[in-house]
C-alpha cells in the first residue's frame, strides 16, 4: 500500500499539469494573470508557509532549545500578520510598476539596469530552501519505493521539475487547494497523537529556557528579523501582488495567521517532547511524526510531509522566474529554463549535508534584503548601486558567517547590508 500511496501523491500534480497544459498562457504561467481568488490565495499561503523547512526548523530548534523553537513559531505567525498589514502597500506598488515579483519590483524601483544583480542574491537564498525541500521529498521516495539516494533524488527532481515546468504558477496555486486540506488533516492527526499521549515523554535534558547550541544573539535575531523574512520571501510577495485585490490578500493572510499559529505551536511542541534524543536528521523527524499517526497508518505522516514539500517548492521556484516575463522568450523556452533550474538544484542537493544548517542559512540570508526593499517600498529610493551591493554582499557575508559563527550571522549580515545600502545611497 505504501508505494502506491506515495506514487499517487507524486504523480497527481503531474497529471493535473498535463490536463491544464494547453490552456495556460504566458501571464497565467508566470503570475496567474494577477487575479488569484481569496480561496486560492489562502490555500497558497498555508501551503507556502508550512513546508519541510517549517517542520524541520520547529522540530529541531525546539528539541535543542525550547525557547528558540517556540520563538520561531511565534515569529512565523507574526510574519503572516505583518504580510497582512503590508498587503495594501505591496499590492499597490506592484500594480503601479507592473511588477508582480519582488525581484522585478526592487530592480525597477531602484533603477537597476541589470535585473540579474537583484535576482542572483535572492535566488541563492531561496535555492537553499528548495534544496532542503528536494532532499526531504527524496527521503520519502527512497523509503517508500526502495530506491537508492541518488535515484530517489532524481525522481523527486523529475516530478517537481516536470509539473512545475508544465503548469507554472497557475497550476502551483490551483493544486494548493487540495494540498492545503491534506496538510491540515495531517496536522489534526498529529495533534490527536499528542492528545492520546504515551507516544513520547518530555525530554529531561531540554529546559524551556535553555539556548542549547545557540546563543542569545540568535534568539534576538529570530524575534526581530524572522517576522520580516515572511514579507521578504519572494513567494509571499508574489501571493500578495497577484491576489485579485489588496483586500483579498489582507484577508487571506489574516486567516492564514489564525490557522497556522496553532499549527506552528503543535509542531514546536512535538520537538519539545521528543527532546535532543529525537535526532537531528530529516529521517529522525519523519520517524517521530510517523509514531504520532493512528496505529498502523504511519504512511499518513509521509503523505502529509510529502504534500507540504511539493506545495512549497513550486511556489518558491515560480516567483524566481517572473522576470522571464520581461524577455522575448517563448512560453516553451521559459518552461525549459524552469526545468534546467530544477536540474541544477538537484545536482547541488547531491552535495548538501546538514538540513538544519541549510534552513538556518536560508533564514539568515533573507534579512539582508530588508534595506533595499524598505528603501524602495517606503522611502521611494532610486539607488541602484546601493540595492545591488547591499543584497549581493549581504548574502555573501551572511553565508560565510553561517559557516563560521552561526549565532551572529543574521545580525552581522543585516548590519553589513544596512551599512552598504547607506553608503550606496550617499554615493548616488
Amino acid at each position: 500500500m505504501e508505494p502506491s500511496v506515495v506514487l499517487i501523491g507524486l504523480l497527481a500534480p503531474v497529471a493535473y499539469a498535463l490536463v491544464r497544459f494547453g490552456g495556460i498562457g504566458r501571464e497565467a504561467y508566470l503570475f496567474n494573470g494577477g487575479r488569484t481568488s481569496l480561496g486560492l490565495t489562502l490555500a497558497s499561503v498555508i501551503c507556502g508557509n508550512i513546508g519541510i523547512g517549517t517542520f524541520v526548523a520547529l522540530f529541531l530548534f525546539t528539541a535543542q532549545s525550547p525557547v528558540i523553537g517556540y520563538a520561531v513559531a511565534g515569529s512565523y505567525a507574526a510574519g503572516l500578520v505583518l504580510c497582512a498589514a503590508l498587503a495594501r502597500t505591496i499590492h499597490r506598488a506592484s500594480r503601479e510598476t507592473d511588477c508582480y515579483g519582488m525581484i522585478d519590483y526592487v530592480a525597477r524601483a531602484h533603477g537597476v539596469r541589470h535585473v540579474g544583480l537583484i535576482w542572483l542574491p535572492v535566488a541563492v537564498a531561496f535555492s537553499l530552501r528548495i534544496i532542503v525541500q528536494l532532499m526531504a521529498l527524496a527521503l520519502i521516495v527512497q523509503g517508500a519505493l526502495g530506491l537508492g539516494p541518488s535515484a530517489a533524488l532524481a525522481l523527486a527532481v523529475a516530478v517537481m521539475g516536470g509539473y512545475t515546468a508544465l503548469g507554472g504558477y497557475r497550476v502551483a496555486t490551483e493544486t494548493d487547494l487540495v494540498q492545503a486540506l491534506v496538510i491540515l488533516a495531517g496536522i489534526v492527526l498529529v495533534a490527536g497523537g499528542l492528545w492520546r499521549g504515551g507516544v513520547m515523554e518530555a525530554a529531561s535534558g531540554a529546559a524551556v529556557f535553555d539556548l542549547g547550541p545557540w546563543g542569545l544573539p540568535f534568539l534576538i535575531a529570530v524575534m526581530v528579523f524572522l517576522p520580516f523574512s515572511a514579507v521578504l520571501a519572494v513567494d509571499n510577495w508574489q501571493r500578495i501582488a497577484t491576489a485579485e485585490t489588496a483586500g483579498t490578500a489582507r484577508r487571506a493572510y489574516l486567516a492564514a495567521a489564525a490557522i497556522c499559529a496553532p499549527i506552528y505551536l503543535v509542531l514546536a511542541h512535538v520537538g519539545h517532547l521528543s527532546g535532543a534524543g529525537g535526532g537531528t536528521s530529516l529521517a529522525d523527524v519523519l520517524a517521530v511524526f510517523r509514531a504520532l499517526m493512528p496505529l498502523g497508518l504511519p504512511i499518513l505522516a509521509d503523505v502529509m510531509v510529502m504534500v507540504a514539500v511539493m506545495s512549497s517548492i513550486d511556489t518558491f521556484v515560480m516567483p524566481l522566474m517572473s522576470s522571464l516575463g520581461r524577455t522575448s522568450l517563448s512560453l516553451m523556452r521559459i518552461r525549459a529554463v524552469v526545468l534546467v533550474f530544477f536540474v541544477a538544484l538537484g545536482l547541488v542537493a547531491l552535495a548538501v549535508g546538514d538540513a538544519l544548517t541549510g534552513i538556518i542559512a536560508a533564514f539568515n540570508t533573507l534579512v539582508v534584503f530588508l534595506p533595499a526593499v524598505f528603501g524602495a517600498l517606503m522611502l521611494g529610493d532610486q539607488a541602484p548601486r546601493a540595492a545591488a551591493l547591499s543584497m549581493g554582499m549581504g548574502v555573501a557575508v551572511t553565508l560565510v558567517l553561517s559557516a563560521l559563527a552561526l549565532d551572529v550571522a543574521a545580525l552581522a549580515g543585516f548590519a553589513v547590508s544596512v551599512a552598504l545600502y547607506g553608503i550606496g545611497r550617499r554615493m548616488g
